[in-house]
């Protein structure tokens, strides 16, 4: 289970202004995006809200993301 835990906390995320940059897009196109059920979905702690880099990208290319 620890290992578990770890493999999360390296998991890379982004907040919602930097994946912005980093897809170049804008926040209302990422939160449109994430009303689509096929989108990895936001973690929300509080008013911090991030994203699973490795399941947007994962999304974008087009295949299956794991949750």
């Amino acid at each position: 289970m620890k290992k578990a835990i770890e493999a999360v906390l390296k998991t890379p995320r982004y907040r919602t202004k930097d994946l912005c940059l980093a897809l170049q897009v804008s926040r209302t196109t990422l939160w449109r995006w994430s009303k689509d059920p096929s989108f990895p979905a936001p973690i929300k702690r509080g008013a911090i809200v991030l994203w699973d880099a490795e399941a947007v990208e994962q999304w974008l290319e087009g295949g299956e993301v794991v949750v």
